[in-house]
């Protein structure tokens, strides 16, 4: 009770300091001011607010062009020309009215400033103006926005039947994904089934979800469409695809779809920004890598300001992180207890080392002396290599080293071919069988289709197990290096 009578007490003054405030200001506003707008710095301030414009422009336009590159990134997919035409057009038109804007309204501000003799012209309205700015941008906007309308159920519309479709679910904090499998039809899920280890709510009472699978991370195809169907578990998640010209937002409870046609591989995401002094570090296993001990160091050289010749030296490292000491162990159940996975990343450009991804990289693998040994090694090679080209073209030439380039890479498919020429033509087969971990019991089958014919020699592997959760997977990379250098030997 005396809390409350306290609480009372307290109110009450508030509200006669309040009604105090107020006489106080109604006396002060009935008080005749004619000076009142005499003020020193007006003049100053009408002239600093011009420079402020002009400074204001110029950050915009500066600022703009600086970070160019990291907001327009390479275009990846088909429609991604047309979104990105709609975005620069946008751009153009909205900046083009901020700035004028912004210029009238200074300008006002400078030369309408405060005079004593000068009485400001008031009218209620104008009804010419009021028409102007109200039809123009009406007409721009619904040209606008139905620009976008069009493109935007371009890639929200029915995909093409081909399609390969992938499920996208995101949670907090993290994104699931769930790819159809033989039959190439995704299964249906219920919301309702979802739990600690269903974690999307896969229905398995319905057959065409027996052989889903959900990977760690997402590979999509090149030149092929990819249909992304897109829900949310909790809350509302972004699906955001910025090489693509993607983006959607998953929602609770509203499925929705996106689909589109990617038409750069990670490798040729860079396109022509690739300049003089460029290095870039490589060693995952799914985009061209080995095992992810083997890092591929990739050297642009350039002669007569072109690029002429990409070496690549790929060394084996003694660790890249991982769940045990050498980073390569019976017991890892997935790629990331292997090491550090590192995509095709520029480590220098134009010269100056990315003193942040070397950092990263580094601080993720044991005996880091030993791993920057490693790198400069590399980097010396390509060094190296750089050198004895341009030795050879100021020697040679060009044109000539290019010829002896190109009469190497002729005599070697020419040696190969006459090799397996002279072998028994033919069909063979083998097959073995190999352990997979502690996971799966089942021994894993290795099978091999060899044909011989004149001077071809086929690999087939059809009848090999699927992946397993065990160490024992090869990578896109992996298959085909193995068969190249065992028909070389």
């Amino acid at each position: 009770m005396n809390f409350i009578f306290l609480l009372i007490g307290l109110l009450l003054v508030i509200v006669l300091f309040q009604i105090f405030r107020s006489s106080e200001i109604l006396g002060i506003a009935t008080k005749k001011i004619s000076k009142s707008f005499e003020d020193s710095t007006n003049k100053y301030n009408a002239i600093l607010g011009v420079i402020f414009l002009i400074g204001l422009i110029f950050f915009i336009f500066w600022y703009g062009i600086k970070e160019y590159k990291n907001y327009n990134l390479p275009i990846a997919s088909e429609h991604a020309p047309d979104i990105e035409l709609i975005f620069w057009v946008t751009m153009a038109i909205t900046m083009s009215v901020f700035i004028v804007t912004q210029i009238i309204m200074f300008y006002f501000g400078y030369k309408y400033q405060y005079q004593e003799d000068r009485i400001a012209e008031y009218y209620p309205d104008n009804n010419k103006l009021e028409i102007i700015w109200t039809i123009i941008p009406a007409i721009v906007l619904t040209v606008l926005i139905g620009w976008g309308l069009y493109e935007w159920n371009e890639v929200t519309g029915p995909a093409p039947a081909d399609s390969e479709v992938i499920e996208v679910v995101g949670y907090q904090f993290a994104w699931a994904s769930r790819y159809p499998g033989d039959d190439s039809k995704l299964g249906s899920y219920n919301y309702k089934l979802t739990d600690v280890e269903n974690i999307v709510g896969i229905d398995f009472s319905d057959s065409a979800s027996w052989d889903d699978f959900m990977p760690r991370e997402i590979h999509i195809p090149k030149g092929k469409p990819v249909l992304l169907k897109i829900r949310a578990r909790d809350v509302i998640h972004s699906v955001y695809l910025p090489y693509f010209r993607a983006q959607m937002n998953a929602v609770p409870g509203m499925p929705t779809e996106l689909w589109f046609i990617p038409t750069k591989t990670i490798q040729e995401r860079f396109g022509s920004d690739i300049n003089q002094g460029d290095v870039f570090f490589h060693n995952d296993t799914y985009t061209g890598g080995t095992h992810l001990n083997d890092i591929a160091m990739v050297y642009p050289v350039f002669l007569d300001q072109e690029i002429f010749m990409i070496p690549v030296v790929r060394a084996h490292w003694a660790d890249v992180g991982g769940m045990t000491p050498g980073s390569i162990s019976g017991q890892a159940t997935e790629v990331y207890q292997e090491g550090i996975r590192i995509p095709p990343i520029r480590v220098y450009e134009k010269g100056i080392a990315n003193e942040d991804a070397l950092e990263l990289i580094f601080a993720n693998m044991r005996v880091r002396r030993e791993r920057e040994g490693d790198f400069r090694a590399m980097l010396g090679t390509c060094y190296m290599a750089e050198l004895r080209l341009k030795e050879i073209q100021g020697r040679f030439g060009k044109e000539v080293l290019k010829q002896g380039i190109n009469e190497l890479m002729d005599r070697s498919e020419r040696r190969m071919r006459q090799a397996i020429g002279r072998l028994r033509p033919g069909e063979y087969f083998h097959e073995t069988y190999m352990e997979s971990g502690k996971q799966v019991l089942e021994p894993q089958r290795v099978f091999l289709n060899l044909t011989i014919a004149e001077d071809q020699l086929i690999a087939d592997f059809t009848g090999t197990s699927k992946q397993s959760r065990g160490p024992n997977n090869v990578g896109p990379g992996l298959l085909p290096t193995g068969v190249f250098a065992i028909a070389k030997s």
